[in-house]
């Protein structure tokens, strides 16, 4: 009996100590119990991590990074200038010069540098001026450039006769750095002074000008446009006013440094750019040079002087007084007015054949018909001897007259509108060259800025100035 009481002493003891080590510990079995959970927890980030990364965006660095003046060298190119001889024997280095005026040649020349062909030097000649000079595979220097600089930024380079130019180089800057530098100076090409090489599209020329008979008034001695046609006057001054068009030739050719290649264009003061310009990427030259549609646009109205020119032509006489005609009768107007003044008098044969009389009394004006046929060949013209002067009175022969008083007003009046549009024409070739050749204002069209991304695209910033 004395035995087993001792032994429930002892087991309750035990209990007794075990519950007293739980309790002190408590603390370090909680922080075992959340490092557990946290190592779980940890796990699990770590799995989604490893899933996001996947899906992570490509590098955001460009294959080139344009360096316009006055912003920062990429650091492997700075690298490469602090040094006080430097000589890159791998990679593409690419000279480009430019025109100054727009329609110019861009010039490039390129090397291919090698251990055993063409390097590039690098030499700092004091301050923050570099030499960059090519030499090729027999150590002769064929390319001689001075790099200036301002601290990290760039500032220029040119070539020995001071040309501003652009180079493409290769550039060690590591991952976070593009792998060749392109340094772009701000393009400036100046805009023609004139509107020499503008032309009117093709698709307008034929409706230039065209005259039909409801456009005109006609009176005994003056032709004068028809007021009361005010649609088809419409027409007609329209088609002598719009846009010329000057298309450069060959495009402007920049450095081929992205697969695509976009353009902004802005206008500084259009009320002082005297052209509208338009821009667009067009095609890959070669491999260097990437060409862009470059595209001049200006306004003409020229209907006032072109319409003025041509009354005063058909309105001006072109012969003395003569055989019983005042000088205004021998006139084109004239001639208009009796020729579609014949048909009208068919019901009045005697009326008819006084008219059909006067207009062949023009004829025997020496003066009169050469200009006629000289400018007006396919007018109906009697010959010489079928119109006589005699006895203070014109005689026409018979055949004449018949073949006067038969003719057609509708086709008449057709050939000389036709006429009248060949000279509304010429007259606009006159005007449209005076146009063309007219001093501008001084415009420039300038390359501010350029972009280029990870993603092979490019963006030409210009401004029109």
């Amino acid at each position: 009996m004395l035995g087993y009481i001792i032994k429930r002493l002892l087991l309750l003891a035990v209990v007794i100590a075990g519950i007293y080590v739980l309790v002190q510990n408590a603390p370090v079995w909680q922080e075992w119990a959340n490092l557990g959970r946290q190592e779980t927890e940890d796990a699990d980030d770590l799995s989604d991590e490893a899933d996001s990364y996947k899906e992570l965006p490509a590098s955001e660095v460009p294959l080139v990074q344009a360096v316009l003046p006055g912003t920062s060298l990429p650091q492997g190119v700075r690298r490469l200038l602090e040094k006080e001889n430097a000589e890159l024997s791998s990679g593409l280095f690419v000279l480009y010069a430019f025109p100054e005026q727009l329609g110019g040649r861009t010039e490039t020349v390129e090397w291919e540098l090698d251990d055993h062909g063409a390097k590039l030097h690098v030499a700092k000649q004091g301050g923050d001026q570099y030499e960059l000079s090519v030499v090729d595979e027999n150590g002769k220097k064929v390319c001689s450039l001075t790099v200036r600089t301002e601290g990290d930024n760039w500032v220029s380079t040119r070539d020995t006769t001071g040309r501003d130019v652009a180079i493409l180089l290769p550039n060690d800057g590591g991952e976070q750095e593009a792998r060749a530098a392109l340094l772009m100076p701000k393009i400036e090409l100046t805009l023609p002074s004139s509107g020499e090489g503008l032309s009117v599209p093709a698709s307008r020329s034929e409706t230039i000008g065209k005259m039909t008979p409801q456009m005109l008034d006609s009176t005994e001695y003056e032709l004068r446009l028809n007021k009361n046609e005010r649609v088809a006057l419409s027409a007609l001054e329209s088609s002598l006013r719009g846009k010329a068009v000057w298309v450069m030739p060959g495009g402007l050719k920049l450095p081929n440094v992205a697969q695509n290649n976009d353009v902004s264009l802005k206008v500084q003061d259009p009320v002082k750019v005297p052209f509208e310009c338009s821009m667009d990427a067009h095609f890959m030259v070669e491999n260097t040079l990437v060409a862009f549609n470059v595209q001049l646009e200006d306004r003409y109205d020229l209907a006032r002087p072109v319409l003025k020119k041509l009354l005063t032509y058909v309105n001006t006489p072109r012969a003395a007084a003569k055989f019983g005609n005042p000088s205004k009768a021998f006139s084109i107007a004239h001639v208009y007015y009796l020729l579609s003044l014949l048909p009208k008098q068919v019901s009045e044969p005697e009326e008819q054949r006084k008219t059909a009389v006067r207009y062949a009394s023009l004829f025997l004006n020496s003066e009169w018909r050469e200009f006629c046929e000289k400018n007006l060949s396919h007018l109906p013209m009697p010959d010489h001897e079928s119109v006589t002067f005699k006895n203070g009175r014109v005689h026409v022969f018979d055949g004449s007259l018949r073949q006067l008083t038969r003719l057609s007003g509708h086709s008449s009046q057709t050939y000389l509108c036709k006429m009248f549009s060949e000279m509304t024409r010429n007259f606009f070739n006159q005007e449209f060259a005076s146009f063309a050749a007219a001093k501008r204002p001084l415009a420039k069209l300038c390359l501010d800025e350029v972009k280029i991304g990870s993603d092979g695209h490019a963006t030409w910033f210009f401004t029109l100035r």
